[in-house]
């Protein structure tokens, strides 16, 4: 759904006589999402989970147990902001989407955001490229 949200967002920056020009087979790869990965804000959760881990590594069942119990709590008080993604990053397979989309303002699960070029990651390891 949100890929394709996404993909006719694009769609709208690039000129229909450049989509009729690289049409193939019915897929425009000029504005096609080839990746999208969402990031949630699950701070707290992974926290109780590793409070809870540890408790179970020491044998502290009880105390394991009063943690999932309070991270049950929290994720049923929680859950809309738990699961709602605060970020997306999406790759398309054309640089043409990437350029024409960069710096616009899209809409996402009711939020106004503007579009960025990520942060170059820091663990690659380039010998495995």
């Amino acid at each position: 759904m949100l890929k394709t949200k996404i993909e006719e967002w694009v769609k709208g920056f690039i000129p229909e006589s450049e989509q009729a020009k690289n049409k193939i087979k019915g897929y425009n790869e000029l504005y096609a999402v080839a990746d999208l990965q969402l990031a949630f804000d699950n701070d707290k959760m992974m926290k109780f989970l590793e409070l809870r881990a540890n408790a179970l590594k020491k044998g502290q069942f009880e105390k394991a147990r009063q943690i999932s119990e309070k991270m049950t709590a929290y994720k049923n008080d929680n859950f809309e902001i738990l699961t709602k993604p605060k970020l997306f990053f999406c790759t398309f397979h054309h640089e043409l989407a990437y350029s024409k989309s960069i710096n616009k303002d899209f809409e996402i699960f009711g939020d106004i955001t503007k579009v960025r070029q990520a942060t170059e990651p820091t663990d690659i390891i380039w010998e495995n490229r």
